[in-house]
C-alpha cells in the first residue's frame, strides 16, 4: 500500500466490508513496536 497525499491510506474494500466500516466511521491508531494497530471506535 502506498501513503498518498496528505498520509492518507486506503483500507482495502473487503477489509471495510469485514469490519462494518462505513463512511464517518472513527478509527484508533496505536504504534505498536515498529507497527501501526488501528481499532474502530465507532461505527
Amino acid at each position: 500500500m502506498t501513503v498518498l497525499q496528505k498520509a492518507l491510506v486506503v483500507i482495502p474494500a473487503a477489509m471495510r466490508r469485514r469490519l462494518g466500516i462505513v463512511p464517518g466511521s472513527k478509527l484508533d491508531f496505536e504504534l505498536e513496536g515498529d507497527s501501526i494497530r488501528a481499532r474502530i471506535l465507532e461505527l
